[in-house]
């Protein structure tokens, strides 16, 4: 089991999250800064190594910002896409190295309230996405 994904991961206490594994142990890689783009070239390494059999996806949150969602509804009506897309992608390529289990989640809301309309629209696409693949 492996949890990979941005720097929200470094909360987890590494012990109580083996503790709770009973037939194996687990791994949690996290990338400061990474967004949905850049993290599959972070984990191809671990994947081309040895793929674990299972993968929980925790990216997203770094996408969330201005530059990507503006007042502008085109613009990021797009960034929606784009980043769920991202993640599926994300998922995808797990599965193309055999990784049999593979979970999304969702993306965490911000501080920020201006972003959360988005953040909920990501994580729609994303639900809808994953029920299709």
């Amino acid at each position: 089991m492996v949890v990979i994904g941005d720097s929200h991961l470094q909360i987890i206490n590494r012990k109580l999250f083996n503790d709770s594994l009973p037939n194996c142990r687990g791994n949690i890689r996290y990338f400061r800064g990474v967004n949905t783009a850049q993290l599959e070239d972070y984990i191809k390494p671990t994947l081309k190594q040895n793929p674990p059999d299972a993968i929980v996806i925790h990216i997203g949150t770094n996408d969330m910002n201005f530059r990507n969602f503006t007042e502008d509804e085109e613009v990021s009506s797009k960034a929606v896409i784009v980043a769920a897309e991202n993640i599926i992608n994300i998922a995808l390529l797990c599965k193309e190295y055999g990784v049999n289990e593979v979970i999304v989640s969702s993306i965490l809301p911000k501080r920020n309230i201006k972003l959360y309309k988005w953040i909920r629209q990501v994580n729609d696409v994303l639900h809808d996405l994953c029920q299709s693949n």
